[in-house]
């Protein structure tokens, strides 16, 4: 489950100057890391950290923007090997809803440009602070939101958001609750970028290929040389003929 946390939706404040700052084929990879434990020793794994756990990877694409509307590909690679396609679409600075796309479109992109102080999709997510973080070996100016709830226990959620894209970058959650028993149960989730073309092409983490036109570039004078070389080699190593000196009269 990709975490990003449909909580308690309330209108505070939003800024009509913001703007959607993705574009189509933008794209950004994730991995997740999960754990959860409990005192019950009756209690069973939830749902969300089992699937958490057995995700590899997940990758946010945009498929295309309209408005203030974005349409995202949310593709998740699975231990076992399997992989889940889904298609989601939202308007990124209504109010999110608890049904339908907008659920599952979540706080995965949000508009570009927010500043402190400013709501999230019209929710109690609001920009604490705009700082400098480095992200995927580049320094990126981030928005950071931070929301902390005491409902049967203590329930956190941490955004960053590439603030010129809006695009996710890191989530956690962490929740402390407590069961009708009194037991208590502790649940992290954390969700990290790992590649994205939003800045760089490349990921630090893969080296650049060779390109097939260095080869063609370099490719025939290599194999003349090596032919120059061969045959000079072969000129060289040949027996040396005497030559007979005839005697004079």
């Amino acid at each position: 489950m990709f975490l990003v946390g449909v909580v308690c939706l309330f209108p505070i404040q939003f800024s009509s100057e913001t703007s959607v700052g993705v574009k189509a084929d933008d794209w950004t990879k994730y991995k997740i890391t999960a754990t959860w434990n409990s005192e019950n020793p009756n209690a069973t794994e939830p749902r969300s950290v089992i699937d958490s756990k057995n995700t590899e990877w997940k990758v946010i694409t945009v498929e295309k923007v309209f408005g203030t509307n974005v349409t995202i590909q949310v593709t998740t690679r699975f231990r076992n090997g399997t992989q889940q396609d889904a298609v989601y679409t939202s308007n990124v600075t209504s109010a999110l809803t608890a049904s339908g796309d907008d659920s599952n479109f979540g706080f995965r992109i949000i508009p570009a440009g927010l500043s402190k102080g400013e709501s999230v999709r019209q929710s109690r997510i609001v920009i604490n602070d705009t700082i400098t973080k480095e992200f995927l070996g580049e320094n990126r100016e981030v928005n950071y939101a931070g929301l902390r709830l005491l409902v049967e226990g203590v329930t956190n959620y941490e955004y960053y958001w590439d603030r010129q894209t809006g695009f996710l970058l890191k989530s956690l959650y962490f929740d402390i609750a407590y069961d009708s028993e009194g037991y208590q149960s502790a649940t992290w989730i954390e969700t990290d970028i790992t590649q994205t073309n939003l800045w760089q092409t490349q990921s630090p983490q893969e080296p650049p290929q060779e390109s097939p036109q260095s080869w063609l570039q370099w490719g025939p004078p290599m194999v003349i040389a090596t032919i120059v070389l061969v045959a000079f080699l072969l000129i060289k190593s040949r027996p040396k003929t005497k030559r007979i000196r005839r005697k004079r009269i």
